[in-house]
């Protein structure tokens, strides 16, 4: 009744390899409802001890590992891995990992999707005129700003320098482009305190749509080479 549901199925496998004899001891890392209410992460760990006549598990003896703070610190060290430090955006790397993925069900299944590349406009005459922190404070301002536009389902990551990528799943380009305007508004609307001088920024954008590509033959690469393409041209 403690167990996170999510984690009961695994457990109650791995408990049956056990009682079956084909596994030597039972071992899993499991959520559980602490009584303050919140889950922590335990390693939960047992043996059978005694059996009937027939084989059949009469006792077992274990024990229960709060790794909460371990369970925490992976997690953590996932995120960094993934992160672009700066923007907290993901990073180049994870993000095309991640896009190759939706590429590869869009050959299989055609799920539809949107590539978007977006680019501070005239960021190098932020850095000039205000110096590398503005700029920084630019780049953080940015991120969150297309963070906390973007839907759930939708992935932000740090494409280079002032430049970022948008993957929109089961989405077309007419839908992601609303989206794009009222992210303009909203940058345009924004004005960030620099050692009390007020900063101002706009960006331009291209959009790729999986739709515009035949699946036989289709590559992430040529999706975002047009959204690039796209954004130039707004240039």
């Amino acid at each position: 009744a403690l167990a996170h549901p999510d984690d009961l199925a695994e457990s109650d496998r791995l408990l049956a390899e056990h009682f079956e004899g084909r596994a030597p001891y039972y071992e899993h890392e499991i959520r559980m409802r602490h009584r303050d209410g919140s889950w922590v992460w335990v390693l939960d760990r047992g043996r059978v001890v005694e059996r009937d006549a027939e084989g059949r598990p009469l006792k077992m003896y274990g024990t229960h590992s709060d790794i909460t703070e371990k369970k925490l610190m992976e997690e953590r060290i996932r995120e960094l891995a993934v992160r672009d430090p700066l923007t907290g955006a993901y990073n180049r790397r994870h993000l095309f990992e991640r896009l190759e993925a939706i590429g590869a069900e869009y050959v299989r299944r055609e799920r539809n999707f949107c590539v978007s590349i977006l680019d501070i406009d005239h960021f190098k005459a932020i850095n000039d005129t205000f110096g590398h922190q503005a700029g920084d404070l630019v780049l953080r301002n940015f991120a969150a700003l297309l963070a906390s536009s973007i839907r759930p389902y939708e992935l932000l990551g740090r494409y280079g320098g002032e430049e970022f990528l948008i993957v929109s799943p089961s989405a077309r380009k007419g839908e992601v482009i609303v989206m794009l305007e009222r992210m303009m508004g909203a940058a345009r609307a924004l004005a960030l305190d620099f050692e009390g001088r007020a900063i101002r920024m706009t960006f331009s954008g291209g959009v790729a749509d999986s739709s515009e590509f035949e699946r036989e033959g289709f590559s992430v690469e040529a999706m975002v080479a047009l959204a690039d393409r796209r954004l130039y041209a707004a240039k």
